[in-house]
């Protein structure tokens, strides 16, 4: 006979264990480790690099068109991705949409450019990172959900990428100035983009 174990609540249970004490950070640092489909890394890796070769090769245009193209599509994904979030927030009542919400309205802040948004970006990546930690189990049966987790991880690593692109990291490859920029500009755009993804798929672990 199997016995129940009340003092390790599932994801279903989640929204009644908000008394709870938070994760430390180790702790949700090993939730995300085996949860997130790992191999989505290597795969937008390829991915970018593919890109880049063919805006280099002229197969893809380059930062004359790319650029601003890139900058129109982004001004309006995010308020799209946002807006679903709204409209699932207001039929669900999930906590979780309005997290989405915000992480749409940070990165959008981002595409405005005005005085102080690098920063501004940081601060509000890292406050709604600390949202996520100090109300973990507001979030937790989002967050122990792979496809959730594993989107995530993809918007976050996209734009890691992208802030290394804009902060020459990667200078030592030749030819820079010809794929960097573009390649820049797609790169948040499929982040951008995985908001969106993360606002129609997200679902409860089960």
């Amino acid at each position: 006979m199997s016995h129940s174990t009340p003092d390790q609540p599932t994801a279903d249970s989640a929204p009644n264990c908000e008394h709870q004490s938070s994760p430390t950070i180790r702790e949700f640092a090993n939730i995300v480790g085996r949860t997130v489909w790992w191999p989505i890394i290597p795969i937008l890796l390829v991915v970018v690099i593919v890109i880049g070769r063919l805006i280099y090769v002229d197969v893809l245009p380059g930062e004359n068109v790319m650029r601003p193209f890139m900058e129109w599509a982004a001004l309006r994904i995010l308020p799209t991705a946002a807006l679903i979030a709204i409209v699932r927030f207001g039929i669900q009542r999930e906590k979780f949409f309005v997290w989405v919400t915000g992480l749409a309205a940070v990165l959008y802040c981002r595409e405005l450019h005005f005085v102080g948004t690098s920063a501004g970006v940081y601060i509000g990546l890292g406050l709604l990172l600390w949202i996520v930690m100090h109300w973990y189990w507001s979030f937790a049966s989002y967050l122990s959900s792979r496809r959730v987790l594993t989107v995530l991880c993809a918007i976050f690593f996209l734009y890691f990428v992208g802030v290394t692109l804009d902060r020459n990291v990667w200078k030592f490859i030749p030819d820079r100035g010809v794929w960097a920029s573009p390649l820049e500009e797609v790169i948040e755009v499929m982040g951008h983009a995985g908001v969106i993804v993360l606002s129609l798929i997200a679902r409860k672990s089960t």
